[in-house]
């Protein structure tokens, strides 16, 4: 809720300026900057939609999950949250280095999810209803921070349209 009452205060202080005699450069940038908003309203409501129910669910039935998968959960986690700092931090900044560092952390990304979901496959068949939950749970928040991931990667991606737009040519 706090994100959304900032997003408000943000794009009405925007919409101030756009009444402002601007550059078409500038016209540009100031549309990148209500896309990166967009983008980042969306990673918190994934947080608050998803993720947070998940550790609250995950809390109230004590599911446990094995050393291993808890490492690579939180490894994915720490990587995902970077590139949510790095992506907001190349916007703020205006800092093509930190996006581009954003958009190359993919295949570590990719790797960190192929990792857990290769655990996943190798362990035991669940066969008792908790262990089927813990399973369901932990692919939820793989694919929670996959989004994540994904919109962080977005935000970045504003900060590169030449780049971006030679890469997809």
């Amino acid at each position: 809720d706090q994100v959304d009452v900032l997003k408000e205060h943000i794009l009405e202080y925007l919409g101030e300026i756009y009444k402002l005699e601007m550059t078409d450069k500038q016209g540009g940038e100031l549309l990148l900057l209500i896309k990166g908003i967009d983008d980042i309203e969306r990673i918190a409501d994934t947080v608050r939609s998803d993720v947070i129910p998940l550790a609250r669910a995950a809390h109230a039935q004590d599911v446990e999950s094995t050393d291993t998968t808890r490492h690579i959960l939180q490894a994915l986690y720490q990587k995902v949250c970077l590139a949510v700092q790095q992506a907001t931090e190349a916007i703020g900044d205006v800092d093509q280095n930190k996006a581009l560092e954003v958009i190359n952390m993919k295949s570590e990304v990719d790797g960190l999810i192929d990792d857990a979901l290769q655990y996943q496959a190798s362990r035991v068949a669940p066969t008792t209803p908790d262990s089927i939950a813990t399973f369901r749970m932990e692919d939820d928040v793989i694919d929670a921070m996959r989004r994540i991931y994904r919109l962080s990667k977005r935000v970045a991606k504003l900060m590169l349209p030449d780049v971006i737009s030679i890469k997809e040519a």
